[in-house]
Order: structure tokens, then C-alpha cells, then sequence
């Protein structure tokens, strides 16, 4: 354990308004060991603004690098797979919920789910035994607090049955990945959509994770994307891969965390994203 002299030194050096000038003793402070970093909180409960900012910059860089190489691992993977780059991104925040109780949830919902599916698993019954089992567990749309981050962390997503569209349609997208029903993510801008079908054809439905899971025609998308200001594009109807899907996830995070000034995590987050994109080459 650290001596308390060198505690209250840290304390001290730690309350600097300029991130710049408190760098070097983040960085420091991101070596120490856990039980050192929580003797730290404990003498840190009533500092200031600028010590408390200070501290959690260093444990948010603490805690990324225990996660970087596990994450370039998955990066590096020819095929990026959907959920256990989500499970990982949500280790990466705290409160966001258990990764063992979101996995046993979503292969919960998929037995209920598998249950009700007919032999042939046609397309409107598939999705329609799918919407059913969601909204019986309650998953809905935030509308009242829509940009709470903790609405794209996919096991808090799950504890608290509230999402946006993005992370609704990846818990549509996993089920359907355990019961092979051909459930796709489509990347409109503004408000990400599901396919239920075979695009390539195409064959199937879109429908809507955030507004109730409905199915929605391709005119009534387009409509939406006109109100929202954007020329509807053919692109925008195609599916995105789990790679994409990912890459957004973490866009959406990023513009939250600089929004509100929690730059360390956002600049975490821009080195997973960048990590992503060069599919676990240094960027």
C-alpha cells in the first residue's frame, strides 16, 4: 500500500484544470494496482472537480488496457463477430451490467423464441414468434432518455430493457443468430433498422427494433428518411455487417462521451474504433 504522504502528493498534483498538465500523473496513476486505486478514491471522497476528473481518466486508461489486446484480437478476425464485441466494449464502461446474465438472457429469449416457430420457419412467422417473445420480456425504445449511454451497452441494454435502435436490433440479430433465422441490421442514417428475409432476392420485411419491433414497408422507411431530412439512397437499404454494426455502436459512444467532456473514454473509444477499421492493424 502507498504511504499516505505520497497519496496526499498525488491528491495534490492531481488538481490541475488542464488534462494536458495532469498527463503525466494519469498515466502514472493508470500502473497502480487496484487496491491502490481504491485506497486512492477513498482519500479522494471530498476533493475537487479537477482531482476527481483527473482520477477517473486514469482508471478509464487502466481499464482499457486491460482490455486493448483482447479487443485487437477480435478486431483482427476476418469476420468480426457481433456479440462478443459487444460483451467486450461493455467491460470497457462501469454499471453497465453482467456479461454472463446478458448471455443467458438473450439464449433465454431465443428458447422462447424457437418455441413458437413453425416447422417451416417462413419469414412473417419467424419474425412474428421473434416480436411476440420481446415485447412480452418488455424491450422498448428510451424515448425519455435517449441519449444515456448506457442505452448501447448491450448487457445493461438487456438488465434494463431499454435500447436504442442500434442496440435493439443486436438483440433481434443475436437471437437470430442462435436459431438461424436470417435476421439482418440495416444502417439507415438517423435510425437503424432491421431485414427479416433474404435481401439478396429480396425477400422479406424491414421492421423497426425501437417502435415495438413492427414491420415496416420500404416506402414507409423512405418516408422516415425524407422527414429526417436525408434523400433516401439505395446503399441505405442494404445490409451492414457486424464489423459496421460495431463501428457505429462505437461512433454513437464516442460523439456522447465529447459531448459531455469524458474525453479519456472517448479517446479509448476512437482507438477501438480506429483498431476496428484496420481490422487490428495499428492504425
Amino acid at each position: 500500500m502507498r504511504p499516505a504522504t505520497e497519496i496526499a502528493a498525488v491528491l495534490s498534483l492531481l488538481d490541475e484544470p488542464d488534462p494536458a498538465r495532469a498527463e503525466a500523473m494519469v498515466a502514472r496513476l493508470a500502473l497502480w494496482s487496484a487496491e491502490e486505486q481504491q485506497a486512492l478514491v477513498v482519500q479522494a471522497l471530498h476533493a475537487g472537480e479537477h482531482v476527481q476528473r483527473n482520477l477517473e481518466a486514469a482508471f478509464v486508461r487502466a481499464r482499457f488496457a486491460q482490455l486493448d489486446g483482447p479487443w485487437r484480437e477480435l478486431a483482427s478476425q476476418r469476420r468480426l463477430l457481433l456479440e462478443p464485441a459487444l460483451m467486450l466494449l461493455a467491460q470497457s464502461a462501469p454499471n453497465t451490467g453482467s456479461v454472463q446474465e446478458a448471455t443467458i438472457t438473450l439464449d433465454e429469449l431465443a428458447r422462447c423464441t424457437g418455441a413458437r416457430l413453425s416447422g417451416d420457419r417462413a419469414f412473417d412467422t419467424g419474425l412474428a414468434a421473434m416480436r411476440a417473445v420481446l415485447l412480452e420480456f418488455g424491450l422498448c425504445g428510451n424515448e425519455a432518455d435517449y441519449y444515456n449511454p448506457l442505452n448501447s451497452y448491450l448487457p445493461c441494454v438487456l438488465e434494463r430493457k431499454l435500447g436504442i435502435p442500434i442496440s435493439l436490433a443486436c438483440v433481434a440479430i443475436l437471437i437470430g443468430q442462435r436459431l438461424d433465422l436470417p435476421v439482418h441490421g440495416v444502417g439507415t442514417p438517423g435510425h437503424f433498422l432491421c431485414f427479416y428475409g433474404e435481401p439478396a432476392i429480396p425477400a422479406g420485411t424491414y421492421f423497426d427494433p425501437f417502435n415495438g419491433f413492427r414491420s415496416i414497408s420500404r416506402p414507409q422507411v423512405e418516408e422516415m428518411l425524407r422527414a429526417m431530412g436525408t434523400k433516401p439512397e439505395p446503399a441505405m437499404f442494404a445490409p451492414v455487417n457486424e464489423r459496421e454494426i460495431v463501428a457505429r455502436t462505437l461512433r454513437n459512444l464516442i460523439a456522447h462521451y465529447k459531448t459531455h467532456l469524458e474525453l479519456e473514454r472517448a479517446q479509448r473509444l476512437r482507438s477501438w474504433l480506429d483498431c476496428l477499421i484496420t481490422h487490428g492493424a495499428n492504425p
